[in-house]
């Protein structure tokens, strides 16, 4: 769990590092939806 968090905080800082690229955050967001749903922190509807 230590180590999800270390990871979701350095993205957080490329996201404020790179917060007007918006290409960038697009795939940014894809990759942390597909993470949270392979990790079980999303429900499929």
């Amino acid at each position: 769990m230590q180590l999800f968090i270390q990871i979701l905080t350095k993205i957080s800082e490329i996201q404020n590092a790179v917060k007007d690229n918006k290409y960038l955050l697009q795939i940014i967001a894809v990759i942390s939806a597909f993470t949270q749903k392979e990790l079980g922190f999303m429900c499929e509807s």
